[in-house]
Formats: C-alpha cells, sequence, structure tokens
C-alpha cells in the first residue's frame, strides 16, 4: 500500500505544480503574443520624415541673419544689376512718353536706324558710353575738377591706394583651370551621349534644320526688313501714347458692354 500510494502522491504533486503555474504560463503567452503583434503593427520610419526633421534641426542650427552680412550682399547686388535696372527703367521712361521730346526724339533715331540698319552694329556702344556717362556724372557732379578720383564720402584719393592683384587667383591659378574643366565637362558629356546614339528622330530634326536654314537663306533676302523694323518700332511708341491709350481703354469698355 505504502508504494501504490508514493507514484499517487507524486502525480499529485506534478498535477497540483501544473494547475499553479498555469496562470503564470497564461500571463506569460499573452505579453508575448503583445509584445509581438506591437513590434508588427508599428511601422516602419520614413526616410522622408526623416529627412524633413534633419532639415529642421540644421535650419534651426543655423545661426540668424545678420544685419551687416544682409546689407553688403545687397550693396554687391545693385553695384553688378544696377545698370541693368537703369537701362530698363529707362526705356519704359521713353516708351511710356514721360519726356514728349524725348520720346520724339528716340522715335526719329530709331527710324533712321530702321532706314539704315548697317549701324545698329554701333548699338552695344553706344549703351555702354551713356552708362558710363552717367555713372560718371552721378560719382563727380563737380566734373572734371579737384575731386575727379577722389570718393565723395571718404575724400580719399584711389590712385593714394596700392595696387594689389587678388591672391587667390595670382598664387592659385590652376583653381581657374578646375572651374573652365569643371563648367565644360557636363557639355562634352552631353556631346559624347549626342554622338553615341544617333535615332530616327534625330535624323528627322537634322534634315528639318537643315532645309530651314537652306529655305530661309533664299527668303530672307526678299524680305522687307527696313519696312518692318520702321513699322514695329513706330508702332509701339505709337501704342504707348496716352491719348492713344485712352482711346483703347474706351474702344474696350465699349466691346466689353456691348457683349
Amino acid at each position: 500500500m505504502a508504494e501504490e500510494s508514493s507514484p499517487r502522491k507524486h502525480s499529485e504533486s506534478s498535477a497540483s505544480k501544473l494547475l499553479r503555474n498555469a496562470p503564470v504560463d497564461l500571463l506569460g503567452g499573452i505579453l508575448v503574443n503583445s509584445i509581438v503583434s506591437t513590434n508588427k503593427s508599428t511601422p516602419e520610419p520614413n526616410t522622408n520624415n526623416l529627412q524633413l526633421a534633419s532639415k529642421k534641426n540644421s535650419a534651426r542650427d543655423k545661426p540668424a541673419l545678420s544685419v551687416p552680412i544682409t546689407t553688403l550682399n545687397f550693396k554687391n547686388f545693385v553695384s553688378k544689376c544696377g545698370p541693368v535696372f537703369a537701362v530698363q527703367e529707362a526705356v519704359e521712361a521713353v516708351i511710356a512718353w514721360e519726356n514728349p521730346s524725348k520720346t520724339i526724339a528716340f522715335a526719329c533715331m530709331w527710324a533712321w536706324l530702321a532706314l539704315n540698319p548697317v549701324y545698329f552694329i554701333l548699338l552695344p556702344n553706344i549703351v555702354l558710353i551713356s552708362i558710363l556717362l552717367s555713372t560718371h556724372t552721378q560719382r563727380y557732379p563737380n566734373g572734371t575738377g579737384d575731386d575727379l578720383g577722389t570718393d565723395p564720402i571718404s575724400g580719399h584719393h584711389i590712385l593714394d591706394d596700392p595696387i594689389e592683384g587678388s591672391p587667390d587667383e595670382s598664387q592659385h591659378p590652376h583653381l581657374l583651370l578646375v572651374d573652365v574643366s569643371a563648367r565644360l565637362e557636363p557639355r562634352q558629356l552631353n556631346q559624347k551621349k549626342f554622338s553615341a546614339r544617333v535615332s530616327p528622330d534625330e535624323h528627322t530634326k537634322f534634315n528639318g534644320r537643315l532645309l530651314s536654314t537652306i529655305g530661309s537663306t533664299l527668303i530672307v533676302p526678299l524680305i522687307p526688313w527696313r519696312f518692318l523694323l520702321l513699322l514695329g518700332g513706330e508702332t509701339v511708341f505709337i501704342l504707348n501714347h496716352p491719348y492713344v491709350q485712352v482711346w483703347l481703354a474706351q474702344l474696350k469698355s465699349a466691346s466689353t458692354s456691348s457683349v
């Protein structure tokens, strides 16, 4: 009897252990499943979001804009692009009839150039000379007196400063060659790509351009260029006259009201 009771006690003890450990095992399984499900449900980090966050952080890390640096950059921009804006304003003033005598003079000059188109080659030099003269008169309003070559703000003579070369260009001339080669490299690559592959479309484009060049060469001498230049230039002056602008506005309003 004692031998039979021992296995029963052993089986009962093992069963009781299983019953005791069952809630713990069940709870552990639930925790493992929940952890695995959360790992699967969490999306992978998006590279675009990371890049945007890094850009925002880098923008925050940048120092604030400095007023002296911004002013210096604006002065450099104006010194380089100022003549372009000045020419644009002068052309607009002439076309808009702000000074009628000047506009009439330019209209007569355009008529003379249209009838003699050979002198169009002198226009770039005339524009440059006018820009230089206007700049000189603005910097030195007293003419060619004692103030010539003197800074109007500081009063210091320009020739008193020693003339020195740029250290970057004198000490590192190979940088200029590197810059030139870097600018020419993309064009060389495009030329190699174009010469490497020639498709039928490119053949048709080449043939079309060749035929158009030959045809235009034959037709261009027959076009009345003087009459077209004269008509086009004088039409611009006439259409921008204040009286013509008022008449065009009335005509436009009448046409819109009739519709």
